[in-house]
């Protein structure tokens, strides 16, 4: 990644102060991990990762974590491990903002409770209940409660919704899921969720949650110029311009920030 970045010209966010070239204008990219899994067990991997250039990891993905319980396989540590917490203390004392989504509840709210800045639920949903790992289809296990996600925020946190869209059939089984595939309807519908979002979290923790560079055939916001489109939505959602320039950049800028060293 470094060396295609390097080939391009583009310049990689490391500092506080490279956060502010990019809210000023300037191409910054955040090299993150989706897990932490590369620790294994040796705090001294993530100093290194962090040497190399990384500033973002989640904690969990898909597969048993010694850091902590995931939301889509029935838990095994009762939350967030030992070795979990040391993680996060790391994390923050080198600057690398800490992701939390696929964590379960209980290791979301230890993670809250060990963390001494604010962190991130890059990917996901928000309904009124929390998601299971023996939901029907691994995309309502994915949810986390308002309430959860309140929590996150009160802390300073930002939430990010993901952009998996669902057909006709499954959302007359889920209503409470937000983002239809229709390609006519699917783009408003992630604009929609993302205002719902912004009403009961607030304009200052919402961000888009693409989920990597896009997730193919089920994803609503595989492109650039889909994120533009859905930023011209949210106006027609009832956002105004402030509240759109945060949730487009301003909220991950702020907690990326707040997690770098200067």
């Amino acid at each position: 990644m470094k060396g295609y970045l390097a080939d391009n010209n583009i310049k990689i966010a490391l500092t506080q102060s490279d956060v502010d070239a990019a809210m000023s204008g300037e191409i910054r990219v955040v090299l993150s991990s989706e897990a932490a899994d590369f620790v294994e067990g040796d705090l001294n991997k993530l100093a290194e990762a962090q040497s190399l250039g990384l500033r973002h990891t989640q904690l969990v993905h898909y597969i048993e974590s010694d850091l902590g319980d995931l939301q889509t396989i029935a838990p095994r540590h009762g939350g967030l491990t030992s070795l979990g917490e040391s993680v996060i203390k790391e994390c923050n004392r080198l600057g690398i903002l800490v992701d939390l989504a696929h964590c379960d509840l209980s290791t979301v709210n230890r993670a809250l409770d060990v963390s001494s800045r604010p962190m991130i639920w890059s990917h996901g949903w928000v309904a009124p209940t929390q998601g299971r790992p023996d939901d029907w289809i691994g995309i309502l296990s994915r949810r986390i409660s308002w309430d959860l996600a309140k929590k996150i925020t009160n802390k300073g946190g930002v939430i990010g919704l993901w952009s998996v869209g669902i057909t006709d059939a499954s959302l007359s089984k889920y209503p409470e899921y937000p983002i239809a595939i229709d390609p006519q309807r699917r783009l408003k519908s992630y604009a929609q969720g993302m205002a719902q979002m912004v009403k009961e979290l607030g304009a200052d923790h919402v961000c888009f949650g693409t989920d990597m560079e896009g997730v193919g055939p089920i994803g609503v916001v595989n492109y650039y110029k889909d994120l533009r489109q859905v930023a011209n939505l949210l106006s027609d959602a009832g956002l105004n311009d402030v509240e759109i320039q945060k949730v487009c950049i301003g909220n991950y800028a702020r907690v990326l920030k707040q997690s770098l060293l200067t």
